[in-house]
């Protein structure tokens, strides 16, 4: 089986897109930056930006920039 990327994430991390997706089995809302093929595996990085997780989310400080 030939492993590929999906080109909706590429698009979306071009576009700077948000996604939704259920993970765990949990709704999850990704900023998405990262994609492609690693040791053998499809590999998505983001950052969880929003919906249901097991632990809470960080907060960015407004006043402490990034």
């Amino acid at each position: 089986m030939l492993l590929q990327p999906n080109p909706l994430l590429w698009r979306a991390i071009e576009d700077r897109r948000m996604i939704r997706l259920l993970y765990h089995r949990r709704n999850r809302i990704l900023e998405p930056h990262d994609h492609g093929i690693l040791n053998g595996s499809v590999q998505l990085l983001a950052y969880q930006v929003g919906g249901s997780s097991s632990r809470p989310l960080s907060q960015l400080d407004p006043d402490e920039g990034e």
